[in-house]
């Protein structure tokens, strides 16, 4: 919804495979109120994200790691799949072109690129598949239970 947006603005994202299958089990059990929650029971937030991984970097088989290195691990990694800037941007909320192209989209253009997303999350699904399953080696992911120690970021 716009109120969750930065730029004030809603925005429809297809919810496909991992994540779908992920939120269907949370729908299962969860009668109402945030699909994720605290043990407090408060909405479970990017910030807990952050929080979880800050107390825990002494652990990671990385120097450095945020909670938006998924944002731009995303975003990198669709740019390797061949997918266009621009539905890159779209994907993962963010306007891009020009001057005049972030003109005429905001005030002219009146798509949500559903398809076009959902295409594009359906290929991410696959690769994220591929990487957590092993089937594809990537030079960028250090498996966890394979870590054994920090290395530089």
């Amino acid at each position: 919804p716009a109120t969750r947006s930065k730029n004030g603005k809603p925005r429809v994202t297809p919810v496909i495979g991992v994540v779908r299958r992920i939120l269907e089990a949370r729908l299962a059990i969860i009668a109402r109120g945030p699909l994720f929650r605290t043990e407090s029971g408060k909405p479970f937030t990017s910030a807990h994200i952050g929080h979880y991984v800050l107390s825990r970097l002494d652990k990671m088989p990385i120097a450095k790691f945020t909670t938006h290195d998924l944002r731009r691990t995303v975003a990198t990694t669709l740019a390797e799949m061949g997918i266009s800037f621009e539905l890159i941007a779209a994907v993962i909320g963010h306007e891009s072109g020009a001057k005049d192209t972030r003109t005429l989209v905001r005030h002219y253009v009146r798509s949500d690129l559903i398809e076009r997303k959902q295409t594009v999350l359906e290929s991410w699904d696959r690769r994220l598949r591929e990487i957590v399953e092993g089937i594809a080696a990537n030079k960028n992911v250090t498996r966890l239970g394979e870590a054994t120690k920090p290395r530089a970021a």
